[in-house]
């Protein structure tokens, strides 16, 4: 799985949509500004971890939203969302 990053600055400071389509190898991140972008991960946000090891997925405390890919080749991906009651996170569909 390979995440490819369009920056949008239309799309609200933080803000970022992944688009995923059936059996393709890519998934396209289109976000807005403050979103870090990185070969194998994403996010908008903090956590009690090392920042350049995307330790947010693993992190006790974590506070935003994001994606990792956990396999190079396998297609593993994980979507990690906001933890807060009173922000939104849209769900993933299938298309």
């Amino acid at each position: 799985m390979k995440l490819k990053y369009f920056n949008n600055k239309k799309l609200p400071k933080l803000a970022w949509c992944a688009i995923s389509k059936r059996n393709s190898k890519e998934i396209k991140v289109h976000h807005g500004n403050g979103v870090e972008t990185h070969e194998n991960f994403f996010v908008e946000g903090a956590w009690d971890g090392v920042f350049c090891s995307a330790g947010f997925c693993d992190s006790t405390f974590f506070m935003g939203s994001g994606a990792i890919v956990l396999k190079s080749g396998g297609g593993h991906y994980l979507l990690l969302q906001l933890i807060h009651l009173k922000d939104y996170t849209a769900f993933p569909m299938m298309v």
